[in-house]
């Protein structure tokens, strides 16, 4: 009898979820960030060999007014639109990562939670509450005029302006 080699070739299969370094993220970013700012970059990692373990990122939640955007391949979550700090101060943004190639129908997924707290900056200015209130002072000298006076700030956060 002769001997005889076989070799046999193991072929993986998507039988890992992808994982996350870290499952929250919690940022701060100013209301004044450009378009574009980066703010953090999340990661996750399958290790499943090949196309298989190849992972994309996208936000599933958290973002309905798409002031932020993901990277789907780098998984670098940026500024996509101006924030505002009156408007939205804080989002809780879910973003998944999803492992396969991307004509793959099915994948395995993780998901990770971003804190972002948008700071606010001293951008809004002092506006006049209600001039029919107005107080005359005929006792100064000069011509004053007295009444209410409001920044949109104080409503907000802390003091960031003297009048």
């Amino acid at each position: 009898m002769l001997p005889a080699f076989v070799t046999v070739s193991v072929t993986d299969c998507n039988d890992n979820a992808p994982k996350f370094s870290n499952t929250e993220y919690h940022i701060q970013v100013s209301e004044n960030s450009v378009v574009g700012t980066r703010l953090v970059q999340v990661h996750a990692y399958d290790p499943d060999v090949g196309a298989n373990g190849l992972v994309r990122y996208d936000i599933v939640s958290g973002n309905s007014k798409q002031h932020l955007t993901i990277n789907s391949q780098s998984g670098v979550l940026a500024v996509n639109q101006s924030l505002d700090y009156e408007e939205d101060s804080k989002y809780t943004v879910t973003v998944r990562a999803c492992d396969g190639s991307e004509t793959s129908d099915e994948c395995n997924v993780a998901f990770a939670v971003i804190y972002v707290t948008v700071l606010d900056e001293n951008d809004n200015a002092p506006y006049f509450i209600d001039l029919s209130q107005a107080l005359f002072e005929p006792s100064l000298r000069l011509v004053v005029l007295i009444c209410p006076v409001l920044s949109p700030q104080a409503i907000t956060s802390t003091p960031t302006q003297q009048l």
